[in-house]
C-alpha cells in the first residue's frame, strides 16, 4: 500500500499591470461633478447617480454617490455660501451649452437643413445658391374610443354597444423660407383660427433695383391707396406685381377679396338695417309670404315687372334668432300664431273660426287684418295672461 502526500493549497499571483501614464482614481473630496474637459476619461455609467442631501443640523449640503441604495464612494460636503457659487457655476454651464447646441441646430437649418444648389443660373435668379427653410409650431393629434352600453331588454342585443371613435388634431404652423437672397415664403396655419383670413400664406419675389420688375407676390396681398376716391384692399388672394420703366413705376394686381364691409346703425338701443330686394329675388322654400293673400295675389301683382301691382305696403317687419349661444340675458319669448288676420277659408285651427266661436260678426274683405277671425279677440280677452 502506498501513501501518496496531500497536494498544498498553490496562490498564483498576477503581476501588476503598469499604466504608461498613471492616473489616480478621483479623490475623496473632489469637485462633485467636476466635468473632463480633455474628454481623457470614460463617462459614468448611467447606473451612478448623484444625490444632494441638505443636513438642517450642520446647514451643509452632502453630496452621496449611488448605485442603487449602495454608497460608492464618500460623502462629500459644502457649506451653504460653497453650495450657492457651486449652484450658479452649474447654471451657467447649463446654460452656455443650450446656447450652443441651439446655435447649432440653427446653423444646420433646423429640421430642414438648408440646401445648396449649384449652378450660375439659378445663383442669377434666386442671387445665391442657398435654400433655407424654417418650420415653427406644433401638431397635436387625439384619437379616442368610446362605447356606449345599454342594458335595454327591448333593443337587439347587437345595437346595445355603439362603439364610437373620436379623432380631433390641432396644428398651428408657421413657416420661414428663403429661396436664394430674392424670394421669400410665409406659411401661417391654426387650425382654431376664428376666420379663414387669419390663415396666411405669401410666396415673394424681390428684384433688383436696375431690374424691371422690383416685387411680385403670390397668395394673400394687399393694395393700400393713399387717395378716398378708390380704396384700396387689405384681404386679398391673388398676385401682385410691381414694376419700373425708367421713371415710370406699375402696380398690377389680380386678387380676390375675401372680405367685406358692414356698417350697422344703432338707434335706441336696437339695430336697424334698411333692405332693399326685389320682388323677382324669390327663391322657392327660402323666402316664405307673411299671409295667404300674399301667395294668392303674388302672380296677379308681379305679371307687369317692374311695376308692383300692391295695394299693400310692408312698413315693418320683427325677425327673431332663436338663441343657440346660451344667454338669456336679453332674451324674450314668442308665440306665433298661422290663423291670425286670415280668412275662414284659410284657418286651419278652431279657435280662429270667428261666427262658430265667439258669436260676433266681422265684414268680409280680401285684405288680412286682425278681426278677420275670432283668433285675436280670444287672444286679448280670454288668454290676456299669455303675454306676461
Amino acid at each position: 500500500m502506498t501513501i501518496l502526500p496531500i497536494p498544498q493549497d498553490t496562490v498564483k499571483i498576477d503581476t501588476a499591470v503598469v499604466l504608461p501614464y498613471k492616473f489616480k482614481d478621483e479623490p475623496a473630496f473632489a469637485y462633485p461633478n467636476k466635468k473632463d474637459s480633455a474628454k481623457i476619461y470614460l463617462k459614468k455609467p448611467a447606473n451612478i447617480r448623484t444625490e444632494v442631501e441638505y443636513d438642517p443640523v450642520t446647514g451643509e449640503y452632502n453630496f452621496v454617490e449611488k448605485v442603487g441604495d449602495i454608497n460608492i464612494r464618500l460623502p462629500k460636503t459644502m457649506t451653504k455660501k460653497e453650495f450657492q457659487k457651486y449652484d450658479f457655476d452649474q447654471s451657467i454651464q447649463n446654460y452656455w451649452r443650450s446656447q450652443t447646441k441651439i446655435k447649432a441646430l440653427e446653423s444646420k437649418g433646423g429640421l430642414i437643413p438648408r440646401l445648396t444648389v449649384g449652378g450660375e443660373t439659378f445663383s442669377k435668379i434666386f442671387g445665391s445658391n442657398t435654400i433655407d427653410i424654417r418650420p415653427q409650431g406644433y401638431v397635436e393629434v387625439s384619437f379616442g374610443y368610446q362605447m356606449n352600453a345599454t342594458e335595454n331588454p327591448s333593443i337587439p342585443e347587437r345595437m346595445r354597444k355603439v362603439p364610437t371613435f373620436d379623432f380631433n388634431q390641432k396644428i398651428q404652423m408657421n413657416v420661414m423660407g428663403k429661396i436664394g437672397d430674392r424670394m421669400e415664403m410665409r406659411v401661417n396655419y391654426n387650425t382654431e383660427a376664428t376666420f379663414d383670413y387669419e390663415n396666411k400664406m405669401n410666396l415673394g419675389y424681390t428684384g433688383d433695383e436696375d431690374q424691371i420688375i422690383k416685387k411680385i407676390e403670390a397668395g394673400n396681398v394687399s393694395l393700400p391707396l393713399n387717395g378716398s376716391l378708390i380704396t384700396g384692399g387689405s384681404n386679398l388672394f391673388g398676385v401682385k406685381a410691381e414694376m419700373q420703366f425708367g421713371k415710370l413705376n406699375l402696380t398690377t394686381i389680380f386678387s380676390q377679396n375675401k372680405g367685406e364691409t358692414k356698417v350697422v346703425n344703432s338707434e335706441g338701443g336696437a339695430q336697424k338695417k334698411t333692405f332693399e330686394i326685389a320682388a323677382s329675388q324669390y327663391d322657392a322654400n327660402r323666402h316664405f309670404f307673411l299671409a295667404q293673400y300674399f301667395r294668392d295675389h303674388y302672380n296677379e301683382s308681379l305679371q307687369h315687372l317692374p311695376i308692383i301691382n300692391s295695394g299693400i305696403t310692408v312698413n315693418k317687419i320683427e325677425v327673431w334668432i332663436t338663441n343657440k349661444s346660451g344667454n338669456f340675458k336679453e332674451a324674450r319669448n314668442i308665440l306665433a300664431f298661422m290663423d291670425l288676420a286670415e280668412h275662414s277659408a284659410n284657418i286651419s285651427n278652431q279657435i280662429g273660426k270667428f261666427a262658430e266661436t265667439t258669436g260676433l260678426t266681422y265684414p268680409e274683405t280680401n285684405f288680412p287684418f286682425n278681426g278677420a277671425n275670432g283668433l285675436y279677440n280670444e287672444m286679448i280677452s280670454e288668454y290676456s295672461g299669455i303675454r306676461q
